[in-house]
Order: structure tokens, then sequence, then C-alpha cells
């Protein structure tokens, strides 16, 4: 065989096994409404290589979708992000379909109704637990300001005081 020959297989082997590790992509999928719309949003990060396919499905139809370019991440792998508008989703399957050359078969996460929470709602437990909290402390601060060191209240001490006949002056 001659060098040519070497050339060629070695060049062969180089494009046929790429040299890197390939990582899955993590996906999440949430929505967001507003107003009468609702915002479907999947973004998938931390894959390599950078060649993807993520489409939105809704009902097992593919939808039309608004997309990032593929980004990098700070360690060297990617991440993209994918957007849909629809008007309901009301008793709809919702998913995101990713694709990817780590993946033995796509990726399928779906948009999962019981999970998701109204911003209302999140706002409204805040607010009590921040009520709560203060309620406590208000409670904790007024029982402890009439306890002595040693554990007994001043209006019992004051008792025992006038029941020995010491006065308070």
């Amino acid at each position: 065989m001659n060098q040519d020959h070497y050339i060629c297989a070695l060049i062969n082997l180089l494009l046929n096994f790429p040299p890197y590790i390939a990582v899955q992509p993590q996906v999440y999928i949430t929505k967001k409404s507003e107003k009468s719309e609702i915002e479907i949003i999947c973004m998938v990060t931390g894959f390599y290589p950078k060649p993807i396919n993520v489409s939105l499905w809704k009902e097992k139809k593919m939808e039309d979708v608004m997309s990032t370019v593929t980004l990098p991440n700070g360690d060297g792998t990617y991440q993209i992000t994918v957007l849909a508008i629809t008007n309901s989703l009301e008793q709809q399957s919702v998913y995101c379909r990713v694709e990817h050359s780590s993946l033995k078969e796509p990726l399928i996460v779906y948009l999962d109704k019981r999970h998701q929470i109204s911003s209302g709602l999140v706002i409204c437990i805040v607010v009590v637990s921040v009520v709560g909290l203060a309620c406590l402390l208000k409670y904790y601060r007024s029982r402890r300001r009439y306890t002595s060191m040693a554990g007994t209240t001043i209006e019992r001490l004051s008792l025992r005081r006038r029941d020995r006949g010491v006065s308070n002056t």
C-alpha cells in the first residue's frame, strides 16, 4: 500500500468516527398566559454536538414555532429555545419532541397541566406566608418581652413581691 492510501483511510476513519462524546439534552417545557394567548416554551440545553431538531406538538399536530438560533453554553454544550403561541390548551396533549445524535430515539417531554401554577397563586402563597410569619414573630416577641431571665413572667414576680410585703420601688 502506498502513502496516499493510508492518508485516505485515516481521513475516512476521522470522518466516520468523530472525536467527541455526545451529550444528551435536558428539556424543559412550560407555558405562559398573556391575555387571550398562551405561549408554550420548550428550552433544550446541555447538548453536544450542535445539530438538533426541536418541535412542539399539540394533539399530535406539529405547531408553527419561533426559535432562537442554537447558542453556546459556557461549558461547550449548546442550547435552543422554541416557542409556540396558541389560544387554548383545554383537554389537549402538548409536548416537546427533541431529536439529537446522542439519543437512540426522540425524547418527548409533556406539558403537565397539573404542575402548572399560575402567577396569582404563587403571589397569594408568598403573601400568606409573609403575613403568617410576621404574626408568629409578633406573638413570639410579645410573650418574650414579659418573661424574666429566670423564666417567670414579670406579672408573677410582682405578685410574689407584694405577697412578701416587698415594694416595687
